[in-house]
């Protein structure tokens, strides 16, 4: 019995078209960015810092969903710690028996420590180079005040980069939505499709 399950644990492949960098970021994932970038967790008990990166399960709302964002995203803030963070990601799910995986996240998201949009996403190619999963990439729009150069830089790295397959493929929209509605983006997403980039847009989780 143990073998023959074992047998149909190892035929199980899924592939995950969904998955936000940022929030995929483990207990063990985080401890070793951190390392790798001598960077001060808040805390060093594994189970306090699962959860503080994990949501509650009390979770009322879109906005108390993103509060769990900002520790993942203090790991991914140098081109060393993104590409790091690509690779660690795409070996975790790929050993969950995932064979496909489009990775998203929000360059302009990255740059708090002074790397470029463009330098976050040329990063986070060199870790989809550094894994033998198939990996793809979603580049992020972002709800935001006043952002709006920002997002239209996002487009511009998207249309230079984008290809069919082995890297930048699609872009996204993500953020808190009820504070940000859909409608505010109408000419961003005019634009997009004026250049033939694909894209998905996180809708309806939070308003409309």
């Amino acid at each position: 019995m143990y073998k023959k399950e074992q047998k149909e644990k190892k035929l199980n492949k899924y592939i995950d078209l969904h998955l936000h960098l940022d929030g995929a970021i483990t207990v063990d994932i985080a401890k070793k960015l951190a390392a790798l970038q001598k960077i001060k967790l808040p805390t060093n008990d594994d189970k306090e810092l699962e959860k503080l990166l994990t949501v509650p399960e009390d979770c009322e709302n879109l906005i108390q969903f993103l509060e769990c964002f900002p520790l993942p995203l203090s790991l991914l803030q140098t081109s060393e710690g993104l590409t790091e963070a690509v690779k660690l990601v795409a070996e975790n799910i790929q050993s969950q028996g995932v064979i496909y995986a489009e990775i998203r996240f929000a360059p302009q998201l990255h740059t708090d420590r002074g790397m470029t949009q463009e330098e976050a996403v040329q990063a986070a190619l060199d870790g989809i180079k550094k894994t033998t999963l198939k990996v793809n990439l979603i580049l992020c729009y972002y709800r935001k005040e006043n952002n709006e150069a920002d997002n239209n830089e996002t487009l511009r790295i998207a249309k230079e980069y984008l290809v069919k397959d082995g890297g930048v493929v699609a872009v996204d929209l993500a953020g808190p939505e009820s504070i940000f509605p859909i409608t505010n983006y109408t000419v961003l997403f005019e634009e997009t499709k004026k250049y033939g980039i694909p894209f998905t847009i996180h809708a309806g989780e939070a308003a409309g």
